[in-house]
Order: structure tokens, then sequence, then C-alpha cells
């Protein structure tokens, strides 16, 4: 280690440590022993931090990654680079933090903080060891590390949905409440539009084979075909999501339990499939919520403009021009039924579902002779509006067009 280093880790004097000698925490205190930072780990195990290889006083500026929350009653300063939050205990450390927009040395923002400039040295030291902040040179070690098509949001996703924040994905639910499997409402209610019943069996006995069906697959942009029927709706939503009976978990209590034909996060099914009607035979332009124990559809009442909004965003999204898709399937999650049970990864798990039901939908339509196009953007707002359905507790999470060919493939 060299003197940098040695001089840094003495500064950070006050450090906790598990029995085997591996950092727990890194505490920065104030020359009168006031605490102003706690660095901690979130994740279980040992606090990974390297001392920075600068002269003690160099200029740094804040990581261009880092971002300051409110966590219960703290101020938290974290960063998608490392596993670690840095609690803030005393206001003079927001002040410090504050006058990193641009480079300076850690001692020219003792004014500002009103802190000692070993105090500011102290902070620096520890801020810069789990890469809070960064030198201010062009070529400084984060500009070298980290490509620079990393934008924040994504690298913050990426980084912390990929292992949960308590690194224990087994352990019990976040807030002691154990989600169980429920069975479909199979009763139509009031106001329901009935579809077409199915005989799945008799669909898949005259469906091409699985592996015609994975090679023909395409994403079909031309909406220029005839109105899609209702019956083929009824067909592509049954075969995509209804329910399958299958052998219960042993543990459950039960014999049978209610799958779908894709899969999803804790076998909880939270996302809903929700049409966007544009060119449906005997279907109202509108949103209707796809029940799939009922095989029916529920009207939602929302803003007509915003419908038309959804649908012209597909075209511009799927480059069609003002073409809009005979039907707009949007995956709609029930954020809280999933979130309940997975913490720190729960949206990351969603987006993954909805993207099975993509895949669903897509096989198919594919096989129904059915033009589709996954859809990779979307608007959470305007489909709030259009729907009615609350963006925080049942809100979008993915997008497919659903088209009929010109020219059927025979």
């Amino acid at each position: 280690m060299n003197e940098n280093k040695t001089a840094q880790e003495a500064r950070i004097a006050d450090r906790g440590r598990y029995s085997d000698g591996r950092t727990r925490q890194i505490a920065v205190a104030d020359d009168d022993g006031t605490p102003l930072l706690v660095i901690e780990p979130i994740t279980v195990g040992a606090l990974e931090w390297q001392p920075a290889d600068n002269s003690a006083d160099s200029p740094i500026r804040l990581s261009r990654f880092a971002f300051l929350h409110r966590d219960g009653a703290d101020m938290v300063l974290s960063t998608p680079r490392s596993r670690v939050t840095a609690v803030i205990r005393d206001e003079r450390v927001a002040a410090f933090i504050a006058g990193l927009g641009v480079a300076r040395r850690p001692t020219t923002l003792a004014a500002l903080s009103r802190l000692s400039a070993e105090a500011c040295l102290r902070l620096a030291d520890a801020l810069r060891a789990v890469h809070l902040v960064t030198g201010a040179e062009p070529d400084c070690e984060e500009d070298d590390t980290i490509p620079q098509t990393w934008e924040f949001h994504d690298l913050l996703f990426h980084e912390r949905s990929r292992r949960p924040r308590s690194g224990a994905i087994n352990e019990p639910p976040r807030f002691g409440i154990v989600p169980e499997h429920q069975e479909p409402e199979w009763d139509l209610q009031a106001g329901e539009l009935a579809l077409p019943a199915v005989d799945l069996r008799a669909v898949a006995a005259a469906d091409p084979p699985y592996g015609q069906v994975v090679l023909s697959r395409e994403s079909h942009r031309d909406y220029s075909g005839p109105e899609l029927a209702l019956k083929q709706l009824a067909v592509l939503l049954a075969r995509s999501l209804g329910p399958i009976e299958r052998d219960a978990l042993p543990g459950t209590g039960t014999d049978i339990m209610w799958s779908r034909p894709y899969a999803s996060a804790g076998a909880l099914f939270e996302t809903d499939v929700v049409v966007i009607a544009h060119r449906v035979t005997g279907l109202a332009q509108g949103a209707y919520l796809y029940r799939p124990g009922a095989h029916a559809l529920r009207p939602l009442e929302g803003d007509p403009a915003s419908i038309d909004g959804l649908l012209f965003d597909a075209s511009q999204a799927t480059a069609a021009g003002i073409q809009r898709p005979q039907a707009l399937l949007v995956m709609a999650a029930r954020f809280p039924d999933l979130a309940i049970k997975y913490d720190g990864i729960a949206y990351s798990l969603m987006l993954k579902n909805a993207g099975w039901i993509q895949a669903a939908i897509q096989g198919a339509a594919t096989a129904m002779g059915l033009g589709s196009v996954p859809i990779g953007t979307g608007d959470a707002v305007a489909f709030e509006r259009a729907t009615g359905l609350d963006r925080y507790r049942h809100g979008s999470t993915g997008e497919i067009a659903i088209s009929v060919p010109r020219v059927q493939p025979s």
C-alpha cells in the first residue's frame, strides 16, 4: 500500500469491523467527535471499499451516478457503483456535498460547509473510497471504468436489480405477509363482455408444429389489413393468458394450482392485460381489462383522447406512420401484489414477467397467422388517463401491437 493510501486509512480511523477483521462500516467524525457520516453496506457481508490512489487534497467532484434521497428519517447518499449507502449525520455534510457539483479541492469547502479542513479531508477520503466522488481529471477512474453510454438511471436499475437489497433471496417477505396463490375469478360480472368460447385443445391440435412457429416469428408493422375479428381476439387471449390447471407444489396444502401459459415470479401472476381496441369487429374503440378466469372483457372508463394517443404512440414506436394497430395489448402490473414479497427486485421481475407475456402472445399470434410486434416503450401516464387505473398500483409495464396481415400466410 502506498503512502497516500496509508494516510487515508489513518484519517478514516473509526471503522466498525467484524470479528474476522473485515470492514463493517466507515464512520467519519468531526474534530470534536461529532458524527458526520456513516457508510454501510446495503447487502449482507463486509463493506467493499478501496482507499483512492490520489493525493489527499487533490480536486474531486461528485460522481455522475451519485444521488441523494430520504430513507426513513435519514438522508442517504448512494451510487450504483458501490453496494453502500452513506448516511448523513450532520447537515454540514450536505453543504460539503453540494459544493462538489464542480471540481474542488476538499479543503476549499471548509468555509462553505463550516467544517475544518481536516474534517473535509476525512469526508473526501471516505466518499472517494466507495466511488461517491471521483477525481476531476479528464481521464479519471470513473470515466475510464464506466463507458459513457451508461446513463444514471440505467446503471442504477441494472446494479440494484441484479441482487436483492438484503442479499438473501429467500428470506421472509419484507412486510411479513406471505402472498397466496389466487384461484382465478370465474364468474362474469355485471357490465362485462363475455368473449366467444374457445376450445384450447382443438386450437392446439390445429396449430402448425412448434418449430415452424418459432422459425416463422417476425415483427409485423403493417396495420392496413382487415379488422381483427372478436373471435380471433378471444382465441389469442385465451391461449396466451388463460388459466391452466397443474399439480400443486409440495407443502401448499392443496392438490391443484392454477398457472398460466407463461412463467411468473413466485407464480403470483400479478400482471393483467388491457386490450386497447381500435379496429376489432363488434368491439367499440376503448380500453378493456381481460379477465382470464371468466374469459371476459371489463370496460374501463378513461379519456378517449388518451386511448387514441396510446394507439398513435404504438404506430410511431413501430414506424407505421399514421396507421393504428387493430389492437394494442398492454401489460398492467398490480405492483403491490409482487412487491410485497420481493425486496429490491420487484420491478425488475415485473418487467421480466411482461417480456414472458409478450413472448407468449407473439407465439400464439404467429401460430394463428396474426401480425404482432412487441413495443419497446410506453407511456404510463397516458395509460392511466386512458384506463382510469392508478399507475402506482396497476400501471403499464409493456405493450404488444396486434394486426391482421393483408395477405394471410398460406
